[in-house]
């Protein structure tokens, strides 16, 4: 009778650890899901006229400095010129547009809502751009801190991956 007990057991085990493994790879499979949703919502609202707008803005904006201008220097500038009047409120509305979505994908990327290689493959040179267009706005502002690591992050990738140190890299 205890050979009945100890073969039903060996099976409760093996059974537990196969249903453990089956549920690990079903959340895998649904951050996943998860993922590739929120990358599709964000890509949809890259593409929208209010964010097609205001980068069309920003370029025009751009489009106004000479080679020897610092754009990022130029881009502070102005940020701050547009924030303190009223009568340009639209103008400094396109700014925040932009980084805002930034900072949003930054904060997705060090919540680990979204892999920091799926957005670098997605929005990685939108981003890294307008990073150095806004260089100077982003580090002045105490919210600037997750662009900045999403930007180190970013660097890290570029990188020969021996000499890589990301943070959201597993052994799948």
């Amino acid at each position: 009778m205890q050979w009945i007990q100890a073969i039903s057991s060996l099976g409760l085990f093996i059974m537990t650890i196969v249903g453990v493994v089956y549920a690990g790879r079903q959340l895998r499979a649904l951050k996943k899901s998860r993922m590739a949703q929120m990358i599709i919502q964000l890509c949809e609202y890259w593409e929208s006229p209010t964010m097609v707008e205001a980068r069309a803005f920003i370029y025009e904006e751009i489009s106004q400095f000479t080679a020897t201008t610092d754009p990022a220097s130029k881009i502070q500038e102005l940020y701050n010129s547009y924030s303190q009047d009223l009568q340009n409120l639209h103008k400094f509305l396109q700014f925040g547009k932009i980084l805002n979505f930034i900072h949003n994908i930054a904060i997705f990327a060090d919540q680990g809502l979204i892999d920091v290689r799926l957005i670098h493959s997605v929005f990685g040179a939108p981003i890294e751009n307008y990073y150095k267009i806004f260089k100077k706005v982003i580090s002045d502002s105490p919210h600037g801190q997750p662009i900045q690591r999403l930007i180190e992050t970013f660097a890290e990738i570029g990188r020969p991956k021996q000499q890589r140190k990301l943070p959201t890299e597993t052994s799948e």
